[in-house]
């Protein structure tokens, strides 16, 4: 009697044995989705019509791919690997808000280092070289003349500096001065200034004292 031998399942993915690759687990699947994720951000956001996310994946294991595949529910089946990609850009393009919060949500660091990498890559897939200060204007961040990120400016907040003395300096901020045109009420506006400025003078030295 003859015993069946039954074929141990292995991943193409991991290389472990005991599942196949549309069922593995392993902990670099979430980086690889995430890296494809923040390319195909930066591709949507600077308008590269798809050519920077499909060079990446161009650099991909046929693995790496089936696996981000998987993750939008892709089998690459028959398919070539060209047709495949396609497939997985072509799904993966509808989630336009989280690839706004992938970009919204990096930081400093994190935005230099695609700058540089898309930048450097560039002409593998674009028929010229885009320069860092390209990106940067495509991706919509704002630049100082020496190419560094501006700061917004915030405006003085003058809402806590009143004292006391603004009771008695109102009336000569808001007291108006005589104008050059206003020849008919010149000489009044002269003595209403010359009231205004005696009042708040001595108003202010019965305070001081």
């Amino acid at each position: 009697m003859s015993l069946k031998i039954t074929k141990m399942k292995n991943c193409s993915y991991c290389q472990d044995s005991g599942h196949t690759i549309n069922n593995c687990m392993d902990p670099s699947i979430d980086l690889l989705l995430q890296e494809f994720h923040e390319y195909m951000a930066f591709d949507l956001k600077c308008k590269f019509k798809y050519k920077c996310i499909r060079y990446i994946c161009s650099l991909l294991s046929l693995s790496e791919l089936r696996i981000i595949g998987y993750h939008y529910n892709l089998n690459m089946s028959k398919m070539s690997r060209e047709d495949f990609t396609s497939e997985i850009i072509d799904e993966s393009s509808r989630e336009r808000t989280m690839y706004d919060e992938i970009i919204s949500k990096m930081n400093l660091s994190e935005l230099e280092y695609f700058y540089t990498k898309i930048a450097n890559n560039s002409k593998e897939w674009n028929s010229r070289k885009y320069s860092l200060t390209d990106i940067k204007k495509r991706v919509g961040i704002e630049l100082s003349d020496n190419d560094s990120f501006v700061k917004p400016q915030l405006e003085p907040n003058n809402e806590n500096t009143y004292s006391h003395d603004d009771d008695y300096m109102m009336p000569l901020l808001f007291a108006r001065l005589p104008e050059e045109d206003d020849n008919d009420n010149t000489l009044e506006s002269i003595f209403k200034f010359i009231y205004i400025c005696i009042f708040g003078i001595t108003a202010f030295n019965v305070y001081m004292s």
